[in-house]
């Protein structure tokens, strides 16, 4: 069943609304999708009728079974929105996102000057948006998809972590203890490129190793996988557990993930180039691959496939990476 429903609570203070929350219902098609929730009357300005509708954007990769949605750090205009709107007249709209979105012609018309003067509406509806990213990704899972792409910022590049990134992405370059703005830059022009979102895993999720990543340039000196993980992931904080914990092939194995001799501590995990599926495999120049934290076992054993035990769990996207690095 591929068929997803969702209500969305609506909650103004001091303000009357007919309805008390968005309803969205769509079938999931492959490709790139627009969704328009049901309208909700929420007050009046002037003698003019305020309607709110929410509007979202996705891609279903039927093939790999991902889709991509934009999260909560995506700055682009396929955010998840909130249209105010007056009497149904699209010169009088205004569209709440995330982050800002630069159209000039929204600021100078009567819906702006309605949310000027009820600013506690923005607040609340930019809270409404971060709850509809998490719902709809959980309802994506509950219909089987695979993983659930949340596009967003690739990490920023500074002076204290040039040397880490660019033992990735640019690993013929000299380490440099002052680089320079140009340095900076370049390092960043290449994350920026590869860069493309967190994709949230449900638990029970499938992947195995990418054959071949071992090709890839290699950290000199650094843990640089695992970090660009820890950064993107979880906020920059260390993590020592493996995500398919003593799973192997489904099934459970007392301490086969590998750990500190005669301890129960994990070694600390590598950040494995995975896809999804049971199926190790080589990938072809251009497509996606994914980086999660697996401990050393796993990433060398590519025969068994793995299971999330996360819930839900994250990993890093790199889209056409194998073509960025053949073109070092």
């Amino acid at each position: 069943m591929n068929k997803i429903e969702m209500n969305i609570p609506l909650s103004i203070k001091d303000l009357n609304s007919s309805e008390d929350r968005f309803k969205i219902e769509f079938d999931l098609k492959e490709g790139s999708q627009t969704i328009i929730s049901s309208k909700i009357e929420i007050g009046k300005h002037f003698h003019y009728k305020v309607f709110a509708y929410l509007k979202l954007h996705y891609n279903y990769n039927k093939k790999e079974n991902i889709v991509t949605i934009a999260g909560v750090k995506d700055l682009g205009e396929k955010q998840i929105s909130v249209r105010v709107i007056l009497e149904d007249n699209q010169n009088h709209a205004l569209d709440i996102t995330l982050n800002p979105l630069k159209k000039i012609n929204q600021s100078s018309n009567l819906c702006a000057d309605f949310i000027d003067n009820n600013k506690e509406i923005k607040i609340m509806f930019k809270k409404i948006i971060e709850h509809t990213i998490e719902k709809i990704t959980k309802e994506f899972h509950g219909i089987g998809v695979m993983g659930v792409v949340h596009t967003g910022m690739p990490p920023r590049i500074t002076p204290h972590n040039y040397n880490v990134y660019k033992a990735m992405f640019s690993p013929y370059e000299k380490d440099r203890e002052r680089p320079t703005l140009e340095d900076i830059s370049r390092v960043q022009d290449k994350i920026n490129s590869i860069y493309g979102g967190i994709t949230v895993i449900g638990y029970g999720a499938i992947f195995s190793n990418v054959i071949g990543s071992t090709e890839d340039p290699k950290p000199l000196g650094y843990e640089s996988w695992i970090q660009l993980w820890k950064d993107t992931c979880n906020d920059g904080y260390d993590w020592y557990d493996c995500t398919s914990r003593d799973l192997s092939n489904g099934d459970y194995k007392s301490k086969y993930c590998t750990r500190i001799e005669g301890s129960e501590d994990f070694i600390d995990p590598f950040g494995g180039h995975v896809i999804f599926g049971k199926q190790a495999r080589k990938v072809d120049e251009g497509q996606t691959v994914f980086i999660l934290p697996i401990c050393h076992k796993h990433n060398n054993n590519d025969d068994n496939y793995m299971t999330n035990r996360c819930d839900p769990g994250h990993a890093v996207v790199l889209n056409n990476y194998f073509q960025y690095i053949n073109n070092q």
